[in-house]
């Protein structure tokens, strides 16, 4: 089976939207990009999807890909799953929820954290989908990541100053993947479980802390003056 899809993710939902990401590769491709079809319905069983559509992988985006849809009614819970027709590989399914409308009166019922260090995996809510079920949101309330790479200035510590953000994003969206993908040893049996439990089990909203953005360098104390006309900070 060439085709693998590692993990799904969904977010960002609005009372008619919301955004779905997969990871996937395809090892019979050169650069081992997958095209996959993601399936959206109002039954865990898929029966009569509403929505079908295709989605394709990038080697630039490390294999990843997202797509957002803007035809989804307030307030109802939807199932979703990216399949490959060609190899008939299947993805674990992931669970999403529209926002209420604006001038409704909805409860909600969601959870929030931060700082996924990979360093403290595995992490405690790995079975996330079977010991806190029914959220309908989760919020990661920054540091979803902590970039290291050996492409740094000094390996294993950003610097916003000598770093390029090419190269800090690239770190980020690796060590993202590492705390979504479980980890496998050489036999191909996973040795440590991952994230991926808590982000398909309803949608989540994400925002930016100190690492995501490359000052890790920095969060010991203030950024010196002189970065104030710095490019890199103005994002």
């Amino acid at each position: 089976m060439p085709v693998k899809i590692n993990a799904v993710s969904s977010g960002a939902a609005t009372a008619n939207s919301g955004t779905f990401w997969v990871h996937a590769s395809d090892s019979s491709a050169v650069n081992q990009a997958a095209t996959l079809r993601l399936e959206i319905s109002t039954n865990k069983n898929f029966a009569s999807p509403i929505l079908s559509q295709s989605i394709a992988t990038k080697a630039e985006d490390g294999l990843t890909a997202k797509l957002t849809i803007n035809t989804l009614t307030p307030g109802v819970t939807y199932y979703y799953r990216f399949i490959d027709a060609s190899s008939s590989a299947v993805s674990l399914d992931g669970v999403f929820k529209t926002a209420p409308t604006a001038d409704s009166a909805a409860a909600l019922k969601f959870a929030f954290s931060g700082c996924a260090d990979g360093r403290y995996a595995p992490f405690p809510v790995v079975n996330w989908e079977t010991t806190n079920p029914g959220y309908d949101f989760f919020i990661m309330n920054g540091d979803a990541a902590y970039p290291t790479d050996e492409n740094l200035t000094s390996p294993g510590v950003l610097n916003v100053i000598t770093d390029t953000p090419e190269v800090i994003l690239s770190s980020a969206r690796g060590k993202l993947l590492a705390n979504l993908l479980p980890a496998v040893n050489a036999a191909g049996a996973t040795t440590q479980s991952s994230l991926q439990s808590l982000y398909r089990s309803q949608g989540v909203y994400a925002s930016y802390d100190n690492h995501e953005t490359g000052d890790s360098y920095l969060e010991a104390g203030g950024a010196p003056f002189e970065l104030l006309s710095d490019p890199k900070m103005n994002t």
